[in-house]
């Protein structure tokens, strides 16, 4: 399984970098937008003042959590697709094997998950969430009880933090699981 994950990584990191670009083009060819291609994504210059929110939980949810690192003068942390891609296994690994918590039955928790797909970590972090509530509210609600306990808000304004990892899964019951990975070498 651990070998399984590694590979996902690669494969996943692949295949995220060109539905992004294929969307990306898509989007640009319809709304009459630029497109600017930058080295792992492409960048979409959409022509309105203000975009729309991400119907995604874990993009919202990645800009709830920045809005609040930066209300408190943090750094906005920048979301890294194989940061993302561990902290999604950890979220389908609880879904499928039916707990919530930091400490997975088989022992390999997100630092484990970490090394095996070779990420480098100062610093590291884990918070964990989920909810039941409709998709339109389940990230604002994700990122309030993160808020509201102490040591979550830790975890989100840690100064040494970087970069930043979301994974959400939706149960057939409704229930969301939401897994945030961080990673940082600042000082």
């Amino acid at each position: 399984m651990r070998s399984k994950l590694i590979v996902a990584v690669a494969t996943g990191l692949m295949l995220l970098t060109l539905a992004c670009r294929s969307e990306a083009k898509k989007e640009a060819a319809v709304a009459g937008a630029t497109v600017e291609p930058v080295p792992t994504a492409t960048v979409v210059v959409l022509p309105t003042a203000t975009p729309a929110p991400p119907a995604n939980p874990a993009d919202q949810l990645f800009l709830l959590l920045n809005e609040q690192r930066m209300r408190t003068g943090r750094n906005a942390l920048r979301l890294d697709p194989t940061l993302s891609i561990v902290a999604q296994y950890r979220a389908e690994d609880m879904a499928l094997n039916h707990y919530f918590g930091h400490a997975p039955p088989d022992g390999c928790n997100f630092v484990c998950l970490m090394d095996q797909a070779r990420i480098g970590h100062a610093w590291a972090g884990e918070n964990l969430a989920w909810n039941n509530w409709p998709i339109e509210g389940t990230a604002t609600r994700a990122a309030k009880m993160l808020w509201e306990s102490l040591p979550h808000r830790a975890n989100t304004l840690n100064p040494h933090y970087e970069r930043i990892g979301i994974g959400v899964v939706i149960a057939e019951s409704g229930r969301y699981t939401y897994a945030v990975i961080y990673e940082g070498s600042l000082p």
